[in-house]
């Protein structure tokens, strides 16, 4: 959770890496909302400034921001996106998760996933949905490298295959 009380920008960021560097497959980020009646609504002042608008309480909008992130809400913003980009658009953590794929239903799984990250900035959500529509190409080509290491057509090929094809999907997201 981001803006919590005392919390600056570089320690924002070394919260980042901490969560890079455990071995989980989730991790959910937000940032801190002083909703009504809670000792945080009550005491906001002593820390920071405050949204008068109820529509943006959602914990992903930037409705509370510590006097040491200076009043900046685009920068507390733009953490929380690089906080799930740094996250979940790691390449280790994509072969991972791309090595525990069983079925059709994970593919939609991770689907789903990617379109979460849409909505958490929508400045990159054109560029994810353009690399959802070639999401099923580079699968289908994954597959049929993969297809290749396990049939032993080729070890090195196929790995080289699946390789190249993860990069390339990697350069299409952070474009």
């Amino acid at each position: 959770m981001f803006a919590l009380l005392g919390e600056t920008p570089e320690l924002a960021e070394k919260t980042l890496e901490f969560a890079k560097s455990l071995p989980v497959d989730f991790a959910s980020f937000h940032l801190t909302t002083p909703f009504p009646g809670t000792e945080l609504w009550r005491d906001f002042s002593t820390w920071g400034k405050l949204e008068n608008d109820f529509s943006k309480f959602t914990q992903l909008n930037p409705v509370f921001v510590l006097y040491a992130w200076n009043n900046k809400e685009d920068e507390l913003q733009e953490m929380l996106g690089k906080a799930f980009r740094e996250f979940y658009l790691r390449p280790k953590y994509i072969i991972d998760q791309f090595l525990k794929i069983c079925s059709i239903a994970d593919v939609k799984l991770y689907c789903n996933g990617l379109r979460s990250l849409c909505r958490v900035k929508k400045e990159i959500e054109e560029k994810i949905l353009l690399w959802l529509g070639n999401l099923a190409i580079i699968i289908v080509l994954l597959i049929f490298g993969w297809a290749m290491v396990f049939l032993r057509i080729s070890f090195v090929l196929g790995i080289l295959f699946v390789m190249i094809l993860v990069t390339i999907a990697l350069l299409i997201v952070i474009k």
